[in-house]
Parts: C-alpha cells; structure tokens; sequence
C-alpha cells in the first residue's frame, strides 16, 4: 500500500491518497507524519480518497484500532475528515467506520463521501 499526503494551503486541507491494500502500520506511520510535520498544524482536516484503495481485509476490529489510534492524538480533534469511497465496498466499510466513530463518540467530525467534489466542498464549508 502507499499513502501519499499532499497539503493545500489556499484550502487548508490535507489531501490523502491511499493505493492498494490498506494496511494498519502504514496508516499509523501517515498519522505520524501529520503529527510531526511544520508545513501545517495537527489539526488540519484531511480528504482520504479511497478510490484506489483495497479495503478487502478490513474488519471490523480493524477499524476499532484506527479509531482507538486517533483517539490517542488530542492534537487532531478538531480536524475535519472526508472519506471518498468509490466503490460499493470502500463505500461501505467507510460507512461502518463512520458508526462505529460515532458509537465511540469519536470527537473528530467524519463524512463518507462518492463524490470527491462533495467531499472537498464539505471540508471548505
């Protein structure tokens, strides 16, 4: 898998784009680079486009430890997150990780999106 992360700052929004498999190190790894970085603050809101992704393996106790990993970053609650999710497959695990957030009451605001316009126009509102 590969994440790429890309900042625009006219948007103020992190752009990030997963490839292949989606793998828990690899994403914990991109989380770390968010938090470290001086090109823009913790809390930027993040677009993750999906759309290239291979979620096949992602369960959900997969997703619990995603949501348990962001819930140790204080540093990143007021970020906004867009999931783009084209397929039926991405578009339903992204939405399984949107309640399983909002159970958890996760303090992060999290939108499962199809459209990449969408979501990016959610971000900016």
């Amino acid at each position: 898998m590969s994440i790429s992360l890309a900042y625009n700052p006219q948007n103020k929004i992190l752009y990030v784009t997963v490839v292949g498999p989606f793998s828990f190190d690899e994403y914990v790894s991109s989380i770390q680079k968010i938090l470290h970085t001086t090109e823009y603050p913790p809390n930027v809101s993040a677009l993750w486009d999906l759309r290239k992704a291979d979620l096949e393996t992602a369960d959900q106790d997969f997703l619990n430890k995603i949501i348990q990993t962001r819930k140790q970053h204080p540093e990143r609650v007021n970020a906004n997150t867009a999931i783009i999710a084209a397929t039926d497959l991405e578009y339903g695990v992204s939405r399984m990780f949107e309640t399983l957030a909002e159970i958890d009451t996760f303090s992060q605001k999290l939108k499962v999106f199809r459209d990449y316009a969408e979501g990016e126009k959610w971000l900016l509102a």
